[in-house]
């Protein structure tokens, strides 16, 4: 009898693009969506946590796990021991809330699901509505990638757009050494140091036997209701403040400048801290940015302060 392959995926020249989710076929996909950059590379499961069926897989090449091999009876030959790969750091650890309901794809209600990786650029991004038990109605955008240039820095972006409603969400991201190994059932590292501060922590962890040692860490950047964006050849913001909040602030890298964006009730402040010169749009007006702080009205006109 003739073979006959089933199409799940979208047809594209580029892209692996996935329209709406097949719970059956979620561990195949995580292995289609996966990434790596020859040094490390993560497994296509969900950012967010999923009771159905997964594996999380991050894993670091060269790192290992070893055991041994018991027979009934030895005769000389036989291997003693045995190495297999271990899955790492889960770096994409993120958990959500809105309300009291965590985000769960297998317990959730969600439409408009969207998975995409860009051969071109190595960008994996997903997207979904979300719809709580209020009804709430939340897009929630994932993306990530690990770069090629720099082969231990992973990059992972979270974005939430609420489409009928004005509320906070709570965001819970961290780095996770305890998922089990998923052939043997049990986790294999043990903690050596941790820290955890403001908007940064790191963490290094040994594996069991073997004893190799991984280490990681991250840098969180918060960016609420900034509505930044590019248009044209320019990087463009706007900034405002989320009811019940007083200030925020926040750094990005820029044409090769470091900018330092800080907002609050009445004004937000820009600056280059490192780096040349850049030019944006504040409220779309051109300025240019440099070591001097410039101070924007929310709404208003820009001032230079003295």
């Amino acid at each position: 009898m003739p073979k006959v392959a089933t199409q799940y995926l979208d047809i594209d020249p580029w892209l692996i693009r996935k329209t709406g989710f097949h719970a059956d076929r979620a561990k195949v996909s995580e292995s289609i969506f996966a990434l790596g950059n020859e040094f490390m590379g993560v497994r296509g499961y969900f950012d967010e946590g999923y009771s159905g069926q997964t594996m999380i897989g991050s894993y670091v090449n060269g790192v290992f796990e070893e055991e041994d091999i018991v027979h009934p009876q030895y005769f000389k030959g036989f291997a003693t021991r045995t190495h297999f790969m271990v899955n790492g750091v889960d770096w994409l650890h993120a958990r959500l809330w809105l309300d009291d309901e965590q985000l769960d794809l297998a317990r959730v209600r969600f439409d408009d699901f969207v998975r995409t990786l860009d051969m071109r650029t190595g960008v994996l991004q997903r997207s979904f509505i979300w719809t709580t038990r209020r009804g709430k109605r939340v897009r929630v955008s994932f993306s990530r990638f690990v770069s090629m240039a720099d082969a231990a820095l992973g990059c992972q972006r979270v974005e939430l757009t609420p489409l009928n409603f004005s509320s906070m969400a709570r965001v819970r991201t961290g780095l996770d050494f305890s998922v089990p190994h998923y052939e043997r059932g049990r986790n294999l590292w043990r903690t050596l140091r941790q820290h955890a501060g403001a908007g940064s922590c790191a963490i290094m962890a040994a594996v069991q036997r073997s004893g190799h040692r991984v280490a990681a860490g991250f840098t969180l950047q918060v960016v609420p209701a900034s509505r930044l964006r590019t248009v044209g050849p320019l990087l463009s913001f706007a900034p405002g403040m989320p009811p019940g909040w007083r200030a925020f602030s926040f750094r990005l890298l820029y044409r090769g400048a470091t900018l330092h964006i800080a907002v609050n009730r009445r004004a937000a402040t820009f600056s280059a801290l490192h780096g040349p010169p850049v030019t944006v749009r504040i409220y779309g007006r051109r300025r240019t940015l440099g070591a001097r702080p410039l101070r924007v009205p929310l709404h208003g006109k820009p001032n230079t302060e003295n």
